[in-house]
């Protein structure tokens, strides 16, 4: 029957209606099954259900690891849809897991991504720059997203008023949807966020202008001509080994997390040291065109100290990053 929450004041920000487990074991009973369940103050509840269950065929399924190498071969020959290296987002969280997860899914379009971990330091990001679009979390202490949202509106030197704001939340309670709508926002998400749910929203809310297609592409062909593998194995002396052993050190590298991290911190000094050695890399590996565009963004900090360059191509050159990795894993499974 019936359960209840202990130390209410603790626990009042816990989200959820307690439904859940009702309407389970209701679920249960109606499949003939049964649902037992244990539990440790302080530590949790272990619930376990029993399900009878026929078989319908005592033949053997086949190798599920085969089946997974194959799921998984799917899965690795799709490619992200667009690229968006203009837009500028802010995701608002508490929680630093949901920010890494949050940015890890958006970072494969190029987009331009700040994070704020309370709505406070959201509403002091907006003063000083325009964002494009924002997912605002609900359940945030102090000042919850709706509050936040309320604030935001109100706020005078508001950079990103005219922002598409976007609320996630992980109680999706039937009639959410139009209770954020009344608030104001836009649109809303559910978490755990969904790749292709978030891809679709973004394709729906950003500005048109900021959209750019990618055409689907079979592995390996929007990679050639990235690099001119003779040219590499040419500074190599011509050894295949050798030439393996370097395109692997710039494989492991991963240069393009640190510059991430420089440039989402607005670390100038420390991202034109790295893209500097990106430059050569790129290079000695022979990724011409890539290496060009290293040192433009290179100069453009040395010389010119010209950041806004640096920001308009950053995410281009991530995505061109990712690119050159690809290509390079193609060559080494050969």
């Amino acid at each position: 029957g019936g359960f209840q929450r202990l130390d209410l004041e603790q626990n009042r920000n816990i989200e959820g209606t307690g439904l859940g487990l009702a309407i389970t074991h209701s679920l249960v009973e109606q499949m003939n099954g049964r649902m037992e369940v244990t539990s440790e103050y302080g530590k949790g509840s272990v619930f376990t259900v029993y399900l009878a269950q026929d078989i319908k065929d005592d033949r053997p399924i086949g190798d599920f690891r085969e089946r997974f190498k194959e799921m998984a071969k799917q899965e690795a020959t799709y490619k992200e849809s667009f690229v968006a290296p203009d837009a500028k987002v802010l995701v608002v969280d508490d929680n630093e897991m949901n920010l890494k997860v949050f940015c890890g899914l958006l970072k494969d379009h190029g987009m331009q991504i700040d994070t704020a971990m309370s709505g406070r330091e959201c509403l002091e990001k907006v003063k000083t720059k325009e964002y494009h679009l924002i997912f605002m979390d609900h359940l945030m202490p102090e000042m919850d997203g709706i509050e936040t949202y309320k604030q935001f509106r109100e706020l005078e030197n508001n950079l990103s008023k005219d922002a598409i704001v976007i609320i996630l939340t992980a109680n999706a309670v039937s009639g959410a949807r139009e209770m954020f709508l009344k608030e104001g926002f836009q649109d809303y998400l559910s978490k755990p966020i969904i790749a292709d749910k978030l891809e679709e929203l973004i394709r729906k809310r950003l500005p048109a202008g900021l959209l750019m297609e990618k055409a689907p592409v079979e592995d390996g062909e929007a990679e050639a001509g990235l690099i001119d593998w003779e040219k590499g194995k040419k500074y190599c002396m011509d050894q295949e080994d050798f030439y393996r052993e370097i395109l692997e050190t710039v494989l492991e590298s991963s240069s393009d997390k640190e510059l991430e991290e420089y440039f989402a911190a607005s670390d100038f000094e420390n991202y034109r040291i790295k893209i500097h050695s990106v430059k050569s890399n790129f290079a000695s590996i022979g990724a011409t065109e890539a290496s060009k565009k290293a040192k433009e963004l290179e100069y453009a900090l040395k010389n010119d100290h010209d950041v806004a360059y640096v920001r308009e191509h950053h995410g281009e050159f991530i995505v061109l990053y990712g690119r050159i990795m690809k290509a390079i894993e193609e060559r080494l499974k050969k």
